[in-house]
């Protein structure tokens, strides 16, 4: 069996990508990950090598890995630096310059849970100049704080649509910062 998306998988135990060591009544599978030049390992063990025992939760993490491989080309992600935590539920809008200098919305999201939100997933990626609204009141409002920027407007170039841009945000009451991460 093979799967790939930026995840390669083998059954095959002369595949270098996943093969299976038989350790005193333990079975262990390896997975070698390969994402943009890196090379991590995540592993699923199998006491008394069982067959069956652990393969469920090594296709279900196959699964996600699989389906997270699909990044979209602008992601964000918030942390509330007062808190420590991820901002979750923060509405977020992103637009793009037109000819007269104005902003034209393009697409509506939230952050989830982990303070993460991403855009442009089915395409219309292209160079120029874009905005990034995010409402902080109604982040505010949900944690009962007030804080001094009702919104972050954050506005950015984008001159290579064929590579990956996130944008992040630490956030605080009373303060805010963002730059170009990774």
């Amino acid at each position: 069996m093979s799967v790939c998306g930026g995840v390669c998988v083998s059954e095959n135990k002369t595949d270098h990508n996943m093969y299976e060591m038989d350790m005193t009544n333990e079975k262990e599978t390896i997975i070698r990950l390969r994402d943009a030049g890196t090379d991590n390992i995540a592993t699923d063990k199998n006491r008394n090598g069982e067959a069956g025992v652990g393969k469920d939760k090594l296709k279900t993490f196959v699964k996600h890995l699989t389906m997270a491989s699909t990044v979209p080309p602008l992601t964000t992600h918030i942390l509330d630096t007062a808190t420590g935590v991820p901002a979750a539920n923060v509405p977020m809008v992103l637009y793009r310059q037109n000819t007269s200098e104005g902003f034209d919305e393009l697409e509506r999201g939230n952050t989830n849970n982990d303070g993460r939100g991403g855009f442009l997933k089915g395409g219309n990626w292209q160079p120029g100049v874009y905005k990034l609204h995010f409402n902080t009141d109604a982040y505010f409002k949900q944690q009962n704080t007030t804080g001094f920027y009702p919104y972050v407007e954050v506005v950015f170039r984008i001159v290579d649509p064929n590579q990956h841009y996130h944008v992040p945000l630490l956030l605080a009451p009373y303060g805010y910062s963002t730059y170009r991460g990774s």
